[in-house]
């Protein structure tokens, strides 16, 4: 296998991710994948999927999981898209789903987001009786109902 095949495949798209998002240069990169810069730089103009791998950065992936975390903090709708064969053709179903909030995704986001007042910190009786208080009446909110 050569190396573009091997830094162009699956594993090692997530390894020059990896990299990038550590903060490693291009030259560094390349370094570690036994090629000169310009041949890294050449695959990334070859291969999108090496280009989309050298661009990710910390703050893209931190800003990825935020959002998710914040999605499923808040709940979300969706559509859940089937498609079933029939002797007659493809049918296809969509079906609107609703995913609730998250309590584990509102702890988590609150105690890291406003630890002053939520008690990131242990032995803080008073924040965590706050928090689960704020817990019981979203849950108790929750109750099977779906949110507007």
């Amino acid at each position: 296998m050569g190396k573009f095949a091997r830094w162009s495949a699956p594993e090692g798209l997530s390894l020059l991710a990896a990299w990038t998002r550590a903060g490693c240069s291009a030259g560094e990169i390349a370094r570690r994948c036994g090629v000169r810069e310009a041949v890294l730089l050449g695959w990334a103009q070859r291969c999108p999927g090496v280009e989309a791998a050298l661009r990710t950065t910390g703050e893209m992936a931190d800003a990825q999981v935020e959002n998710a975390l914040l999605r499923r903090a808040l709940g979300y709708r969706y559509t859940e898209v089937t498609e079933e064969e029939n002797g007659s053709g493809v049918k296809r179903r969509e079906t609107h789903k609703y995913e609730p909030p998250n309590l584990t995704a509102i702890k988590f986001w609150l105690a890291c987001r406003l630890p002053e007042k939520w008690g990131a910190r242990l032995g803080d009786a008073e924040a965590k009786n706050g928090l689960d208080a704020l817990l019981a009446a979203l849950d108790a909110q929750a109750g099977g109902e779906e949110a507007p």
